[in-house]
């Protein structure tokens, strides 16, 4: 450590999400170009989130730009979470019924059975077995429309992500507040 180096004080500012194992690639990258160190990666209880710390030296260049680029980035990857969500929920929604409508036909099945007519009950359990099953096709067939409706959305969010990345990366980059005409240029991306 030279003389230099100990003369040099830096005040970070800390923070720390909770986001899901699939889109960690995606927070560590953008934080990475708004400032942001990363300094680990942590497990917690849930088997599909992560924590991640991260670090930012107060006096970078440019900070109060890149606390609004924070905010745009922040709820880019705020909607893209929701819709990766989103996705999953209709799908499993759609299966819960289509499964719902199959033990229906079990239960009536029984009661056939229980009521003496045994022919009509063998037909409506054979019913709830195929609702049973086709509960997970639905949510295969309600997961791809999904998927194919909300990727434009998906990737217009991750465009305004890109633009914001590229903001940032010139702001760091650049000293100074002669950033106008960079900045413009950006902007029209978002």
């Amino acid at each position: 450590m030279t003389n230099e180096d100990k003369d040099y004080f830096v005040i970070y500012e800390y923070t720390s999400l909770e986001v899901k194992k699939i889109l960690e690639s995606l927070y560590i990258d953008s934080y990475q170009y708004l400032g942001w160190d990363l300094e680990g990666s942590f497990p917690t209880y849930s088997k599909n989130t992560v924590i991640l710390k991260f670090k930012r030296d107060r006096k970078i260049r440019n900070y109060p730009s890149m606390l609004d680029l924070q905010e745009k980035g922040d709820l880019a990857l705020g909607a893209i979470s929701q819709m990766e969500d989103r996705q999953h929920l209709t799908a499993v929604k759609t299966a819960i019924g289509t499964g719902a409508i199959g033990i229906l036909f079990f239960i009536i099945s029984i009661l056939g059975f229980s009521a003496g007519k045994t022919s009509s009950a063998i037909l409506l359990t054979f019913l709830g077995l195929a609702g049973c099953g086709l509960s997970y096709l639905s949510y295969l067939n309600t997961l791809k429309k999904t998927i194919t409706k909300m990727d434009p959305l998906f990737d217009r969010q991750l465009e305004i992500l890109y633009g914001v990345c590229e903001q940032a990366k010139y702001l760091l980059s650049r000293p100074g507040s002669d950033n106008t005409r960079m900045l413009q240029l950006c902007a029209s991306r978002i």
